[in-house]
């Protein structure tokens, strides 16, 4: 390989490198989250229900939502590893709950998916640790892609790449 080609591999893979140390610290500042700096709301569910949530790049997966009488638009959770037959089964329409979210509502999509916790009649159904161990997926991609993005950088300085 031409020191040209080596050079410009060499600033990739760092420009990579920093790309995914941002990922990391993405998914480490939404780890230990107090909720006392979350929006707080007690109200009751006028409807709920499994729903499609659209990403940034109009991908659809299955998120859980509910919508409260006095918000304007839903709140959910998406769970990485497990379905929604216990918020299904345990939060009813014209339940009074209490919900912890953070505000980051987007008219462009159709769910808030920053729902942090659920609390009906002092039961937590939903607990914050499960959207900061949904989180720790980020953490854990771009600690891999580091891995191997150093492994390519030490190929590279060795001319075996």
């Amino acid at each position: 390989m031409s020191n040209r080609k080596r050079n410009f591999t060499l600033i990739g893979l760092v420009f990579l490198s920093l790309i995914y140390v941002i990922v990391v610290w993405g998914g480490l500042s939404q780890q230990n989250i107090d909720l006392d700096e979350t929006l707080e709301l007690k109200g009751v569910i006028t409807n709920k229900g499994i729903d499609n949530y659209i990403g940034r790049k109009g991908e659809k997966t299955k998120c859980f939502f509910i919508e409260l009488n006095n918000l304007d638009h839903k709140v959910g959770v998406k769970r990485w590893f497990k379905g929604y037959d216990d918020l299904i089964n345990t939060i009813n329409i014209g339940d009074t709950v209490t919900i912890n979210y953070f505000d980051r509502y987007n008219p462009n999509k159709n769910i808030n998916i920053d729902l942090l916790q659920i609390k009906k009649q002092e039961v937590i159904l939903l607990r914050k640790t499960e959207y900061e161990k949904g989180k720790m997926v980020y953490v854990y991609v771009g600690i891999f892609a580091l891995i191997i993005n150093f492994y390519l950088f030490h190929l590279t300085t060795k001319r075996k790449l």
